[in-house]
């Protein structure tokens, strides 16, 4: 499957004055030219050893199917 666009939010903390944390976007990764499904997952396999680090947490995932005609 070819998906036209993506993109991938790492989301992290950081405190204020008063060490209350609030969310940041700590990387962002888009493909606005589009990739095929089995890259996008070998990316996503791969994204913690592309930082050093591994990636812990929650994963959300939000996809949308536009049947819509397109011209």
């Amino acid at each position: 499957m070819y998906i036209d666009n993506a993109v991938i939010n790492v989301l992290g903390n950081e405190y204020d004055k008063n060490d209350k944390p609030f969310t940041i976007t700590t990387h962002e990764f888009k493909f606005n030219d589009g990739i095929i499904a089995k890259d996008l997952a070998k990316f996503l396999e791969n994204l913690h050893e592309d930082h050093g680090h591994r990636l812990e947490g929650s994963v959300m995932a939000t996809i949308t199917i536009d049947t819509r005609d397109h011209k």
